[in-house]
């Protein structure tokens, strides 16, 4: 089966000044994409146009502790630093696919194969409403008082209220086979693939925050 190739996307995305957070309230099974996708097409799925560059991605996807103090697991479970209370549906923090716990009910529900979910543990959540903030500014309402993206995170207090509001995170476990709808291939290739009609179901309901590229 030819697959897709879904890359990480490690900026934000180009959005109206006052989006939308509602998540999509029906969402159709990956089996009706099938006749809509391209079985011969290799694709991926890439970051759009930056916004703000590394300070907008560290807002939208956050950081793994492990960046910066080696852990990047307590037990079983991804260690993340992010803000909130709002995450989007999917993010991509240092190589790893996070979503939140209303998309892993939809993924569930649509008919993912090969993928499993795994807890994560929210490390350090700092409140920041920087989806209140104009994304379509040239700057960012206010940088860290260190200049440095992370320090976003790393400044700003442990919020409880905010980490509760986001709900519970899950890391998407992917194995190494193609016939899985999201998978990875192992020998150091640190990419996520993705199958046709797995693409098509992001490009319909998730366009916000992943962003398609056929390959030559």
């Amino acid at each position: 089966m030819c697959s897709l190739l879904l890359t990480l996307f490690h900026f934000s995305v180009v959005m109206d000044p006052m989006f939308d957070t509602s998540f999509p309230k029906e969402l159709r099974r990956l089996s009706d994409f099938k006749n809509l996708a391209n079985e011969s097409d290799v694709t991926t799925l890439r970051n759009p146009r930056p916004v703000w560059g590394g300070y907008g991605a560290t807002l939208i996807h956050g950081k793994l502790a492990g960046q910066f103090d080696g852990r990047f697991r307590s037990g079983e479970r991804l260690r993340l630093v992010r803000s909130g209370p709002f995450m989007p549906p999917v993010t991509f923090p240092h190589f790893e696919m996070l979503v939140s716990d209303k998309m892993k009910s939809a993924m569930e529900a649509s008919g993912f194969l090969g993928v499993s979910f795994r807890e994560v543990s929210k490390t350090h959540i700092p409140q920041i409403d920087w989806h209140e903030w104009d994304l379509q500014a040239e700057n960012p309402r206010y940088y860290p008082k260190s200049g440095e993206p992370e320090d976003y995170l790393f400044e700003a207090e442990h919020s409880d209220e905010a980490a509760r509001d986001l709900g519970t995170i899950w890391e998407v476990v992917m194995l190494e086979d193609s016939k899985s709808d999201l998978y990875r291939r192992g020998g150091g290739d640190r990419r996520i693939y993705i199958s046709p009609r797995a693409a098509a179901w992001f490009q319909e309901y998730f366009e916000r925050w992943t962003r398609i590229r056929k390959l030559d």
